[in-house]
């Protein structure tokens, strides 16, 4: 057991102590035990946050409790394979977006091979789903379809009837405006008059984008279910791989903390030995 006297002289000589000063001892302090924001910088990757494993270190001690070098060394341990899990679990992620992406032309070239004998060629826009715009507008067409049926054919030409269709007279209105036109009625005489041919090519434009939006709904079904099956088979090889990394790195986690268990049982048993010799 070391006597009073010489702990007191070992501490004094560690006050002088500043550290490794050559590269080798340079790389091996930087495989300490971290603590308190302090982390190997070969362990973090330039896309990873240092705060974070700093706090993953300072909570494992705080749980942990080590007692020493050596559990500090082995919760290190903890908190290298934890942080690997947590990398290999971002890199899942990642990989498996990479490798289902619609951007990506092998997943396009077979979503497009199934669904050969329908549509000649795929962009990846055709992959997106509706945008808010395309929805607004759809709408409006339905509305204008709805206002076309409840309106009396014979009184196409009659600004009054119109004015019953409100989503139809905005938009007469706004083409006035646009025309700077001072009055709707100034905006009809610019049409020749002829009202009723543009309700009918109003409907008529109307009705043909929401058949286009029909069409379009039904081959992004199609493509989408397709997309399904490609992008099943293309995350299979990663998760394969992924998930063997996963066992080892389960294996690694559980040995370290076993290790610790076992120190930590053998310090306890030691330091009551120790303390009954004492006695």
């Amino acid at each position: 057991m070391t006597s009073k006297k010489q702990t007191a002289a070992n501490q004094a000589n560690s006050k002088k102590s500043t550290g490794a000063t050559s590269e080798q001892g340079k790389n091996v302090v930087a495989l300490n035990a971290v603590k308190h924001g302090i982390f190997s910088t070969r362990l973090i990757m330039p896309f990873e946050s240092a705060d974070e494993y700093g706090q993953l270190i300072d909570g494992l001690i705080e749980s942990l409790k080590p007692d020493g070098s050596v559990e500090q060394l082995l919760v290190e341990k903890v908190a290298v394979a934890m942080w690997r899990q947590l990398r290999l679990t971002r890199a899942e992620s990642a990989g498996i977006e990479m490798n289902r992406s619609i951007y990506k032309d092998k997943v396009r070239r077979q979503v497009q091979d199934m669904t050969s004998d329908q549509y000649d060629s795929l962009s990846a826009a055709e992959f997106e789903p509706e945008t808010a715009e395309d929805a607004t507008q759809l709408e409006w067409c339905n509305n204008i379809l709805d206002e076309f049926e409840a309106l009396d054919d014979d009184k196409l030409n009659d600004v009054e009837h119109i004015k019953t269709a409100p989503v139809t007279m905005e938009q007469l209105e706004l083409e006035a405006k646009q025309e700077e036109c001072e009055t709707v009625q100034e905006y009809i005489e610019s049409l020749s008059g002829d009202l009723e041919a543009w309700v009918r090519e109003n409907e008529d434009w109307c009705r043909c984008e929401a058949n286009k939006a029909e069409q379009r709904e039904a081959k992004q079904k199609k493509i989408l279910e397709a997309l399904a099956v490609v992008q099943a088979k293309e995350s299979a090889p990663l998760n394969e791989l992924l998930m063997r990394y996963q066992v080892a790195l389960d294996s690694e986690l559980y040995k370290a903390l076993e290790a610790l268990r076992k120190q930590q049982e053998w310090r306890l048993k030691s330091g009551e030995l120790l303390e009954a010799v004492a006695v």
